[in-house]
């Protein structure tokens, strides 16, 4: 120590400056109070009468390391319960336990006054601007944001989904905290920082980067939080769900949302269902926990899955399961990536289920390529040659399903009626309806194959047809005189009893007779007769002009090289049953040489007053 400073150490004509304000005068065992107590730093500015200029405090000798007096003067002191003891000379020294005693000449040569730890050296300011700006905040952020991303992938599809409540929430007020560490302790650094252009641009970017956390913590924290909670109180917001037994227990429907404790509903439903074979999947996805819970035990059983309507998201994981996996007509399957709390991310459980089942790159690639806010909705040969889809599924194959976990008399009617390719037959049918409506009610409620429903359609639909197409526009007309000429030759050469039944009597399911192609063909037609005979009635021609058809179109016959004679008979009430078909046939192949509306008129007479 020089001579002015030691002359000045009891003097109080010291000045400081400490976060930005000027201090003192102080005395120097003020000045090392505040070394102390963490508040005067090495680098804060100190002067004192008689100095040319500011310089930092670690150039104050004594300051920061005790001179040899003073700190000899601090170990002489006695601390509480240390003990005194005396040498020969009458000298005191202490004696704590097992620490060795410390000569005058060693504590003057002993390490510095231990400092404050990293943490609180941040925090208080103490470390230099660019460590405080570059380590600890923006390094410390990808730190941070890496460690939130990894809980987020490591707990959002728990199968305990209180995990992700507990997880979550500790994790954000941990972010919340080290994001005020860094922002306070950074801001006290450039507030001290003698680099002033410096110290301005960092606490312009401090401001910047609180309003980016504050915007984080509003658009990711919150919502995550709220996402977590939902899924550990049973996701309330997901609607009804739940799982039905159909078919007699055979097959099992799983309907509504993937919510907490869906598992074991299905887990149960299945215990109760031994003979089950079939899931029917309806929904529109939920917790990946709970549909990878649901998969294994699908895939366990060697069952198979099957959609009616729509099968999406998380559903999805579910739906790969299967053995076999069946889609129905119209029905959806719907991909996009994995998302929690409106962050969409890569699932693991996902890509596991794609892989099993054999899914191709390229598909996996597109399907969690998908943003959450969006869906993909593939095509049946898309998800065919990806093997997602194993196959179509006829409409008859399986139990109705796709409406609900507890459908009512009311909620079926509701659909019925609102399916648009039936509004014909429902008008058409007249007083007959109700009879339709209390079929399909039954067939859904007791969770049956769609098959006696159908039957009792088309027989609906036959007899509202057959009183309609007397009076069929004559496109409508004409659609069916090809329709009847091609199933007249089917039936004959299947059974000439059966096609006789079919022109005399009726009352024939066709569907186990005809090819798909004429059965897709006759539900047209008949839904043209029914929508145009209804809306645009054309009135059958009258007896005379009726009877000059017939005798022009057996007059065509002949001309054919058909025996008129034989051909009158064979179409006759009391004509054998096997020679009807092919006679009728011969006449409506010769009436297609009338010109249209002559042949149009032609069949709406036949079929109204017969030959």
């Amino acid at each position: 120590m020089s001579g002015q400073e030691r002359s000045s150490v009891g003097n109080a004509n010291w000045h400081v400056i400490v976060g930005g304000e000027p201090r003192g005068p102080l005395a120097f065992t003020e000045l090392l109070a505040l070394v102390r107590g963490g508040t005067l730093t090495p680098e804060d500015k100190v002067w004192e009468p008689g100095e040319p200029s500011w310089r930092p405090a670690s150039e104050i000798e004594g300051l920061f390391v005790p001179p040899p007096t003073m700190a000899g003067q601090a170990l002489a002191a006695k601390a509480p319960g240390d003990e005194v003891v005396q040498d020969e000379n009458g000298s005191s020294d202490f004696a704590s336990g097992p620490r060795p005693h410390l000569s005058g000449s060693e504590v003057a040569t002993a390490a510095p006054a231990v400092r404050a730890n990293y943490v609180v050296r941040h925090w208080r300011g103490e470390l230099p601007l660019g460590v405080a700006y570059w380590v600890n905040g923006f390094l410390g952020n990808i730190a941070t944001t890496a460690i939130v991303f990894a809980i987020l992938a490591s707990t959002s599809d728990s199968r305990n989904l209180i995990i992700p409540v507990v997880a979550l929430l500790a994790t954000w007020i941990s972010v919340v905290i080290v994001i005020v560490w860094q922002v306070v302790g950074t801001w006290r650094s450039a507030n001290r920082s003698t680099r002033h252009g410096w110290a301005a641009l960092a606490m312009l970017m401090i401001i910047g980067g609180v309003v980016k956390d504050g915007h984080m913590l509003v658009k990711q924290a919150w919502p995550q939080l709220a996402d977590a909670f939902q899924a550990a109180i049973g996701d309330p917001d997901f609607g009804p769900r739940g799982v039905r037994t159909l078919r007699d227990g055979t097959e099992l429907e799983i309907s509504g949302g993937f919510a907490r404790g869906q598992a074991d509903v299905f887990r149960a439903a299945l215990a109760n269902a031994p003979k089950a074979h079939v899931v029917h999947l309806d929904s529109f996805g939920g917790r990946v926990a709970e549909a990878v819970q649901i998969r294994d035990m699908i895939i366990a059983r060697g069952m198979d899955t099957f959609v009616a309507k729509q099968c999406q998201s998380a559903c999805i994981i579910v739906f790969l399961g299967g053995q076999r996996r069946w889609l129905a007509a119209g029905a959806v399957l719907g991909f996009h990536s994995a998302s929690f709390g409106g962050v969409d991310y890569v699932n693991q459980d996902f890509r596991s289920a794609f892989s099993a089942a054999g899914v191709p790159a390229w598909f996996v690639t597109k399907a969690l390529g998908t943003p959450s806010s969006s869906i993909w909705n593939p095509s049946v040969s898309e998800l065919i040659n990806a093997k997602v889809v194993t196959e179509v599924a006829p409409d008859e194959m399986f139990a109705v399903s796709g409406y609900g976990p507890a459908p009512t008399g009311e909620t079926l009617k509701k659909a019925l009626n609102s399916e648009p390719d039936l509004q014909a037959i429902r008008k058409a049918d007249g007083s007959h309806w109700s009879e339709l409506e209390d079929t399909w009610v039954q067939t859904g409620l007791k969770g049956l194959p769609i098959s006696d429903f159908s039957l009792a359609l088309r027989s609906h639909m036959h007899a509202a047809s057959e009183r309609l197409r007397r009076q069929a526009p004559d496109d409508v007309t004409l659609a069916l005189a090809d329709l009847m000429f091609r199933e007249l030759n089917v039936l004959q050469k299947a059974d000439p009893e059966l096609c006789w039944q079919y022109l005399r009597s009726g009352g024939i399911d066709l569907t186990k007779y005809l090819p798909q192609d004429l059965v897709t063909l006759e539900v047209t037609v008949m839904n043209q007769i029914l929508v145009e005979g209804t809306k645009n009635p054309t009135q059958p021609p009258s007896a005379e002009l009726g009877g000059r058809l017939i005798e022009k179109a057996l007059l065509l016959a002949v001309k054919d090289g058909v025996d008129l004679k034989k051909l009158s008979k064979n179409l006759a009430d009391d004509a054998p049953h096997a020679l009807l078909c092919p006679a009728y046939a011969q006449v409506l192949m010769s009436a297609s040489e009338l010109p249209p509306e002559e042949d149009a008129a032609f069949i709406r007479y036949i079929l109204t007053h017969g030959f």
